[in-house]
């Protein structure tokens, strides 16, 4: 019997819960950061600082990336996703998100604070293309 994680991307409510609660944190700034896991189950959120001088943007800091990554390998997981918030706007990709798409092949989790909801966006191309998010109770 197939799953909803085979045709979609599933976390878990307390990784969901994670990265609205890091979202709220960094308001009016935007949080940030990656999720790691296996296949289409996110499993860990590794928030990152974001050492951007713009509220309106994200840029992770380094050693964040570099603990995200080695604790993904550690856990034998892969680095699925990078995660970012708007507090103001929606969670659809801004002009500035789709010029700086600096991890071609990853997902992007958008969170938008001010419409209280969550997208999942696969990046190819230039582009990001919104799929399918479950959240798994």
């Amino acid at each position: 019997m197939e799953t909803p994680c085979e045709k979609t991307y599933c976390l878990s409510e307390a990784l969901y819960g994670a990265l609205w609660k890091a979202a709220v944190a960094a308001a009016p700034g935007e949080a940030c950061g990656m999720v790691t896991g296996k296949g289409r189950r996110f499993s860990v959120f590794w928030k990152a600082r974001n050492v951007s001088k713009d509220e309106n943007s994200f840029l992770m800091h380094p050693e964040d990336q570099l603990a995200a990554i080695n604790g993904a390998q550690l856990r034998g997981h892969d680095l699925i996703a990078v995660f970012h918030s708007h507090p103001r706007g929606s969670a659809f990709p801004s002009e500035r998100d789709l010029a700086l798409l600096t991890y071609p092949g990853y997902l992007y989790i958008i969170a938008s604070l001010e419409q209280r909801e969550m997208h999942i966006y696969e990046a190819s191309q230039g582009t990001l293309k919104r799929t399918g998010l479950v959240v798994k109770r």
